[in-house]
């Protein structure tokens, strides 16, 4: 049997560093947005005050938590 390896065990996060992986979490999720803004479809974020919308390529948002019939 061999011996374990220092990160065997460990999480990605843990091996990586969370300010690595954050930083590598951010550019997929503005990759994969920038992959719907040119397919040109509407993708999902969240704001500063934490609503999640619905953003379309012209940069429209959608708040997912407003009533459609009121605006």
């Amino acid at each position: 049997m061999g011996s374990m390896g220092a990160d065997e065990g460990k999480s990605l996060i843990d091996r990586i560093g969370r300010e690595r992986a954050e930083e590598l979490m951010a550019k997929a999720v503005r990759e994969a947005a920038e992959a719907t803004d040119a397919a040109g479809l509407p993708h999902a974020g969240i704001d500063a005050d934490g609503r999640v919308y619905r953003e379309y390529p012209d940069g429209r948002r959608e708040y997912l938590d407003e009533d459609p019939a009121t605006r």
